[in-house]
């Protein structure tokens, strides 16, 4: 399971709007696993994402990546128990994000998988054009909108459309 996170979760009380977002796709993965649309039967959740735009792999070692700041959150959640957890701060931006799932799973021994990504409704549409430019062949995937977290409607109606109309162009290249 890839969770493609939006911002640092920094407590649980933390209401800025990366948090708020991060926490509604978490919730609706906790969701997805307490309903079995997600199998918690060796189930792993990898989070290959970095601690920043500037710096994604991070060489300040103190930094948390958004990973490990999404795992902490997930962990304390009683449905997720024996859920095993896999972070590794490899980049940051969604192209970089879906395929470094692909290495981080490799890097964890497996030679196929099916993963189940869940982001927002919106991002959705990006995660499945960067699923279907480079997923290694072999590979399934199962894509879960995250209904709970909406995005603003610049993000809608201008980021995400740009951010995918670019995507296609990089990859169709």
């Amino acid at each position: 399971m890839a969770v493609q996170t939006y911002g640092y979760i920094e407590n649980e009380f933390d209401l800025s709007v990366g948090a708020v977002g991060s926490r509604a796709r978490l919730l609706y993965v906790a969701m997805l696993v307490m309903a079995g649309k997600i199998p918690r039967e060796n189930l792993m959740a990898v989070f290959p994402q970095g601690i920043s735009k500037t710096d994604p792999c991070g060489k300040n070692l103190s930094d948390v990546s958004l990973g490990d700041s999404m795992i902490s959150y997930l962990k304390i959640r009683p449905e997720m128990a024996g859920v095993k957890y896999k972070s590794e701060s490899m980049g940051w931006g969604t192209l970089q994000d879906v395929r470094n799932t692909y290495e981080l799973v490799r890097l964890l021994g497996y030679q196929t998988a099916h993963i189940h990504f869940v982001t927002d409704p919106v991002h959705l549409e990006r995660v499945r054009l960067v699923w279907d430019k480079t997923h290694p062949e072999g590979w399934t995937a199962t894509f879960h909108a995250a209904t709970f977290h909406r995005m603003s409607w610049f993000e809608r109606w201008v980021r995400e459309p740009l951010a995918r109309l670019v995507y296609w162009w990089k990859l169709s290249r």
